[in-house]
């Protein structure tokens, strides 16, 4: 980055500071692209960062972020959302808690890192935020979040299952689950349970494809579950 944190940044910027990054081993996490109020946002390419942040403030304009989003999706760059609350020295109010789910194999940071960059997590509002549970299933195996699936041949149907799971502080009935696709959205329910179950199918109709699920509620965005990628030959 430049020495002067409020001066000009140029491409070579970018891909310095995420060059060094990850010559460390790290990860590098775009936080709020598409602020209402800070001077300076990222430019529209995304270069090599590994996930974007998702703010779940109206100032963070979270629409407009997970539309940016699914387009460095649909052009092949494989980003995670990870929440964030943006709070510190300064802020005023109560900060978003923003909780995030990772699935990890165990609590070592080499674990944690490869499940983020993989993207096996979810993003919650709040830790009372339904959980999302998004199962792909071929005839000889089953996938989630954050797993890539090759296909053996194109229009070749798979059979979906989510699973919605709230909690007791929080009801869960007239929940709306929205699945996406490269495409948009593909398919939407509602949640009558605190513990519900959906199935379905989807067929790939793009070479490279992926799947992504969010769960809202009173027209505010509560949880959104990281794509499972699909490849078909």
């Amino acid at each position: 980055m430049p020495r002067d944190p409020r001066g000009p940044l140029e491409g070579d910027d970018y891909k310095n500071m995420i060059s060094g990054v990850h010559d460390k081993g790290g990860l590098v996490v775009i936080n709020h692209p598409k602020s209402l109020y800070l001077p300076h946002r990222w430019p529209s390419t995304s270069y090599d960062a590994d996930g974007i942040e998702l703010n779940f403030s109206s100032f963070m304009m979270p629409d407009s972020v997970i539309e940016w989003w699914q387009q460095n999706l649909r052009v092949g760059r494989k980003l995670f959302l990870l929440g964030g609350s943006d709070f510190h020295v300064g802020n005023w109010g109560e900060p978003f808690q923003s909780t995030n789910l990772v699935w990890v194999k165990d609590s070592t940071k080499e674990t944690l890192l490869e499940a983020l960059r993989a993207g096996r997590l979810q993003v919650l509002r709040s830790p009372s935020s339904p959980k999302i549970e998004l199962t792909l299933m071929t005839e000889k195996e089953s996938f989630h979040v954050g797993d890539q699936v090759v296909l053996d041949g194109s229009l070749q149907s798979v059979f979906l299952e989510i699973h919605v799971v709230g909690n007791e502080a929080k009801n869960l009935e007239g929940t709306i689950v929205r699945l996406f696709n490269r495409r948009g959205e593909i398919a939407s329910f509602e949640v009558t349970a605190q513990d519900f179950t959906w199935t379905g199918s989807f067929t790939p109709k793009h070479s490279k494809d992926f799947l992504w699920a969010t769960a809202e509620k009173d027209s505010e965005l509560q949880t959104l579950l990281n794509p499972i990628y699909i490849e078909s030959f």
